[in-house]
């Protein structure tokens, strides 16, 4: 995991404003997949095919934004 440092000087030092945050082989069903953080993460992990990816984003109760990354077969 990297980033989540927060401002302490400057403009974004008057709020809680962190660097955005990279996180990867965080279980699915840990917290930071099913809640709004309001923050700026992003969660890398690899899946077994398209069904397994969209049921992700699909097992929780918030519209959030998810992308997906494969080769031109997998995208068709």
């Amino acid at each position: 995991m990297t980033g989540g440092k927060l401002f302490k000087e400057g403009d974004f030092s008057k709020g809680y404003f962190c660097t955005p945050i990279f996180a990867a082989d965080v279980p699915f069903n840990h917290r930071l997949w099913k809640t709004e953080m309001f923050l700026p993460i992003t969660l890398l992990a690899r899946v077994t095919g398209l069904d397994a990816a969209l049921a992700v984003p699909n097992d929780v109760d918030y519209g959030f934004t998810v992308g997906f990354y494969g080769n031109n077969a997998e995208a068709s």
